[in-house]
């Protein structure tokens, strides 16, 4: 589990790396969006993609992914490239069922005026279900592509089990002998 988590990480700052020396010799790091601007950004590609993906649009969706974007589910497993995470979503959208998704970013990071670096949470619960909605953490790299942003890389990691069933139980004193020792 250890080195799966170094392992992704050393995968997306590779990719945060190779796109911000990108944006640099391209010219597009000269600029540098204001804090305020990214947050707005953000927060409006997190409808566009809620909205493509609670709507069972995989078309839609995989628009907002860069053509050789890299997707990384909270298993490891690697999809990489537009038209596999297409498919990948065709198939997750064949599940019947409505689902009813939120995105919520914790983090915004401007890394120039074409790339910013989000992380958040996410939960989806199906509609009219009583259960407990799933919940995961992004990072997520966004580009800006011919004006319009897209998802370079994301990492979901799968939140820890105490997230779905409350916080750790203290544990219960061991009783001890008469000298003090357990």
């Amino acid at each position: 589990m250890v080195l799966r988590r170094v392992a992704r990480r050393v995968l997306l700052a590779g990719t945060v790396g190779t796109i911000s020396l990108t944006a640099q010799q391209s010219g597009g790091g000269a600029a540098t969006l204001a804090q305020k601007d990214a947050e707005a950004i953000v927060k409006s590609f997190e409808a566009q993609y809620v909205g493509a993906y609670d709507g069972k649009d995989a078309k839609a969706a995989s628009a907002l992914f860069t053509e050789h974007a890299t997707q990384m589910n909270e298993f490891g497993g690697v999809i990489q490239g537009r038209d596999k995470i297409a498919k990948m979503l065709g198939a997750a959208f064949a599940v019947p069922g409505k689902w009813k998704t939120q995105d919520t970013p914790k983090s915004v990071i401007v890394l120039g005026s074409d790339v910013i670096v989000t992380q958040g949470e996410s939960r989806r619960a199906q509609e009219g279900s009583s259960q407990k909605p799933d919940i995961s953490f992004y990072t997520k790299v966004l580009v800006r592509q011919d004006d319009q942003w897209r998802i370079a890389a994301v990492d979901y990691s799968a939140a820890p089990i105490s997230r779905y069933v409350g916080p750790p139980r203290p544990a219960k004193p061991q009783p001890t002998t008469g000298d003090g020792k357990q």
